[in-house]
């Protein structure tokens, strides 16, 4: 849906449907079980392993897929003339999250980072719409509404340029562990 939404620029409303994982049973409590459990990387795990539910690795897991996909959702719709609307239902579910005290102390601040993130785009976004002189009825001054700008540019952008590296980084670590032991990421050992 990502690259339908960045090839078109068509909005697709993804964030309703990502805002969900929050209100599931894995993030109902703050304290989840420590275990000792290897990473999981959903890249290559179809259903988690029992022993990952309700855990607090399983629980990160989720927070960064989320704060993953919500922040290339962003990136990809910072250009658009109405980022700052699309963000206000969002950033108000995740503060009120928050501010409930769900999740971790890792999941906090990995929403933390991405509500800073939003916010910062919509700041530089609303600076850029100060300078426009069109209607919203005018279609094509709207559709040429930062057109020039790339998306690392933006702040988000920038960010998930940054977070896309890290994620490369960790994927290349985890298949060269799982390669060299012979152990692939979400299989059992028994």
């Amino acid at each position: 849906m990502l690259r339908l939404i960045g090839r078109t620029g068509t909005y697709i409303p993804l964030s309703p449907f990502l805002l969900e994982i929050l209100d599931s049973a894995e993030f109902k409590k703050s304290n989840p079980k420590a275990v000792s459990l290897r990473p999981l990387d959903l890249e290559y795990v179809i259903r988690a392993p029992n022993t990952y539910l309700k855990s607090r690795v399983y629980q990160e897991t989720l927070a960064d897929e989320l704060v993953f996909t919500m922040g290339e959702f962003f990136a990809v719709m910072s250009r658009n003339v109405s980022f700052p609307e699309m963000t206000i239902p969002v950033v108000a579910n995740l503060k009120r999250f928050l501010k409930k005290g769900g999740g971790s102390g890792k999941v906090k601040t990995t929403l933390k980072t991405l509500v800073e993130k939003i916010e910062a785009t919509r700041t530089w976004v609303e600076k850029k719409r100060r300078g426009v002189n069109f209607a919203p009825n005018e279609r094509d001054e709207v559709d040429a509404f930062l057109e020039d700008a790339k998306v690392e540019d933006t702040p988000i952008g920038s960010w998930m340029r940054l977070q896309k590296k890290i994620r490369d980084q960790r994927r290349q670590e985890i298949e060269a562990v799982s390669i060299g032991s012979g152990w692939f990421v979400g299989q059992e050992t028994g």
